[in-house]
This record gives C-alpha cells, structure tokens and sequence, in this order.
C-alpha cells in the first residue's frame, strides 16, 4: 500500500498567516484607525449632517452647528431652528483629501426660499391692509411688523408641503489630531439652506 506524508509548511507560511491575523486582531477594534482618509473625512461629515435632521434638535444643537449670530436671528423673531431643518435632507457625492484638508461636496435639499417668497408675497400684502398692519405702521412699529411677518414665515416653515430645492455645495474638513471638523460653522448654514440665501423670498416676483 502506497501512502503519501503531506510535506509539513514552511515556517515563513506560518509566520506570514500569524501576522495576517494579528492584522485582524488589531484592526478590529479600530475601524476608524485602519480606514482611509475619505473614509474618515466621510464619517465626519455624515455626523454633523445628520445631526441637522434630528427632529429633536435643540436650539443649543442648532446654534452650536449654524453659529450663534444666524440661529440668534431666527430665534430673536420666533423662528425655531427645528422649523429650518424638517425638510433638510442630503447626499455625500464626493469627498477629496489633501493631507489635513479635505473637500466635501454635498447635494443639499431643503426648502425652496425664492417659491416660498412667491408663496408669502401675496399672504403679506393681504395682511399689510389690514386693521391690524395699519395700526403698527401708524405706530411705527417695526419690531411688530416683523415679528407678524415671521410668524408668517414660521406657518410656511412648519407646513408638510412645500417646494424644495436640490443644490451642490462644498464644504472644508480640517484635521485635528484624529479628528475632522468642518472649517466654519458658516459652510454647515450653506449646506442647510441648499446653497441659497433666505433673502431669495424677498427678491421673488
């Protein structure tokens, strides 16, 4: 009877599969640390992003990613910040690094501000003969112009239907350490509102 000893492997065949799975073992626990760069950059940004379609936003959240002046605005006439990110929504299309900076751009959708003029235009203009208009105006009441004029806003803000707009925008990383962060809280208000101004409302025909 013919029998065949099957030849024992090398020891650099063990050597290399010890290593392979120290590999794994070290790798395991620290994704994050073993992704690559995009990867990271990536990761980042989709935490910011997603905190701004949280529906549990708080106005401190709000302020901390659109900074302190803008959200200070908004809130200064009523206006929850809540209210501007119910429709926001986002696509991550690409993501570029270069050493410790990176670009992101972002399809950003969010409420159509030029519709939501046309929308507002006549609504104000009902409003601007009424008792109640002509009694500030008499009284030079500009505060209560605006707060009625952004209460408003806010019934157009908060509808479940509205126009949206889809726009690309780019966005800075910077590396810290380990850690990405977006360059200004102001590229984070651009993403929000889709790459639009808000004063676009005042500007429709």
């Amino acid at each position: 009877m013919n029998t065949c000893t099957a030849a024992p492997k090398p020891r650099k065949f063990w050597l290399g599969l010890l290593m392979c799975a120290l590999a794994l073992v070290v790798c395991a626990p620290m994704l994050t640390g073993c992704a690559s760069p995009e990867d990271a950059v990536r990761k980042a940004a989709t935490s910011y992003l997603d905190q701004l379609k949280n529906p549990d936003l708080s106005q401190e959240d709000f302020e901390q990613y659109m900074g302190t002046e803008t959200a200070s605005t908004f809130e200064s006439y009523g206006i929850e910040g809540k209210s501007l990110t119910k429709h926001f929504d986002y696509k991550i299309n690409q993501v570029t690094v270069d050493g410790d900076e990176a670009n992101v751009v972002v399809d950003a959708t969010n409420i159509d501000f030029a519709a939501l003029g046309s929308s507002l235009q006549p609504k104000f203009l009902e409003w601007a003969s009424s008792a109640e208009a002509q009694e500030l105006i008499a009284n030079n009441d500009q505060e209560g112009v605006m707060k009625k004029c952004f209460s408003m806003l806010q019934e157009e803000l908060d509808a479940d239907s509205v126009s949206t707009v889809t726009n690309p925008v780019t966005v800075t990383f910077t590396k810290s350490g380990d850690d990405w962060a977006p360059l200004s809280s102001q590229q984070i208000s651009e993403v929000l509102f889709a790459g639009q101004n808000p004063a676009d409302m005042y500007a429709a025909e």
